[in-house]
């Protein structure tokens, strides 16, 4: 049994950039560089991709009659 199938542990974490350039520099990192091979035996896939915006529709655990951004 692999470490992933032993944990049934699941993620998801969701960066925010200020602009291209922010986003550039965590991902070109020593921090980020170090950080990535620990996160191979364990992670099957990292996604990356710009949205336009960011919807809340629940907020301090109460469903908000609508969505804010």
């Amino acid at each position: 049994m692999t470490t992933r199938q032993a944990s049934g542990f699941h993620a998801s974490i969701i960066l925010g950039f200020a602009d291209p350039a922010a986003r550039a520099a965590f991902f070109t990192s020593t921090t980020v560089r170090s950080l990535s091979p620990h996160l191979a035996p364990v992670v099957s896939a990292i996604h990356a991709y710009e949205v336009e915006a960011a919807l809340t529709y629940v907020k301090e655990g109460e469903i908000l009659p609508r969505f804010e951004q």
